[in-house]
């Protein structure tokens, strides 16, 4: 009995200390930069003492303070006497995805906070950049950690596929304001239904985000995550998911004209054109038998806007009418994405051609 009293005041300690820090997430930039090493530090060892404990009674504050943390400048380089900042809170991330894949935790109340704070930290090319000669964690280090760990959220996902259940997480990172800690510690509720399917779709996109960086490494290790993760896909519903959500929004992001003139980026366009035609050919036969009607995750931005008048339009800024498989509708726009490649080919080639009269 005096043990669980001892413990019970521990938590409430705890929980008062979390919800002082928690006006922290309200402070000036300046302020919050100050002392974002040293909160990192005490985050990190509130974890290591009892980690589901703290998710439990203080999430709502935790989460708001590491999305901020992964904002501060220089926060990678920052360290603590001998700790590195931003490994010590990668490794609080690590341990609460570990907690959803044991079931310690709920993955439907959490899994859409836990993306949220993940996409938080995922680094764009400046940051990389920054950090390569960083002798205390570099940029393709911290990308390595988030994919793997964007990939264990995807297989949560679809580890949820069999609960039928509805579920309303309390806290949504789909609302349109962030709250401040002061509404979070007053109970303000948050609520959003969401589907495996939609989880699934949520991770996939923060992970194919990383094919599309300059980093070579990165690039090559996020598109073998992503294949993997799509190569094991059974059912129609799945598989026009990962098309129409995953597949044509990410090779979309590639056909942008900067990533078109980078010829470092050619493998990369190469092996997603081969991870294009590979789903879809292993997949045909099940595409082909499904009504019309049965892709509802198809409908995907157009090409069109973004690529200009020379290449072919594709109407596909709406959803798919039901009167069309999806079949028909993915195999049209495999036409269209490697017609705009061959266009491209042919249009590099005339510029390096002098006798052409497309040369520049």
């Amino acid at each position: 009995m005096a043990a669980r009293v001892l413990e019970t005041d521990q938590l409430e300690l705890v929980e008062r200390m979390l919800r002082c820090l928690g006006l922290l997430r309200d402070s000036d930039e300046r302020t919050f930069h100050g002392v974002a090493p040293t909160l990192a530090e005490g985050i990190g060892r509130l974890a290591d003492t009892d980690l589901q404990a703290l998710l439990a009674a203080n999430w709502a504050i935790v989460r708001l303070l590491l999305k901020r943390l992964a904002h501060v400048p220089d926060f990678a380089e920052a360290h603590v006497g001998t700790s590195n900042c931003m490994r010590r809170i990668l490794h609080v991330l690590v341990e609460v995805v570990v907690l959803l894949k044991c079931g310690a935790i709920d993955v439907p109340t959490y899994f859409a906070d836990v993306l949220d704070t993940l996409a938080a930290f995922v680094p764009n090319d400046r940051v990389l950049s920054a950090l390569a000669t960083s002798s205390h964690m570099a940029g393709s280090e911290i990308a390595s950690k988030l994919i793997a760990l964007l990939y264990d959220m995807q297989e949560l996902a679809r580890l949820q596929s069999g609960d039928s259940a509805p579920h309303s997480p309390p806290h949504s990172p789909h609302a349109q304001t962030e709250p401040s800690i002061a509404s979070v510690a007053s109970g303000l509720p948050r609520h959003s239904k969401t589907t495996p399917m939609m989880m699934w779709i949520g991770a996939m996109s923060a992970l194919s985000g990383f094919v599309c960086l300059g980093n070579r490494e990165v690039r090559q290790l996020a598109c073998s995550q992503v294949q993997k993760a799509i190569s094991g896909l059974a059912g129609v519903s799945w598989v026009s998911g990962a098309f129409g959500r995953v597949l044509f929004p990410l090779t979309d992001t590639l056909l942008r004209a900067d990533l078109l003139a980078d010829s470092s980026m050619e493998d990369t366009h190469a092996r997603c054109i081969s991870m294009l035609t590979m789903v879809f050919l292993h997949n045909a036969g099940a595409l082909h038998a499904a009504p019309a009607g049965t892709g509802s995750y198809l409908g995907s931005p157009s090409l069109g806007s973004r690529l200009g008048p020379t290449y072919p339009q594709l109407d596909s800024d709406k959803p798919e009418p039901a009167s069309d498989s999806p079949l028909s509708y993915i195999w049209l726009r495999l036409i269209a994405i490697l017609s705009v490649y061959i266009h491209t080919g042919k249009l590099a080639s005339s510029r390096l051609d002098p006798q052409s009269p497309d040369a520049v």
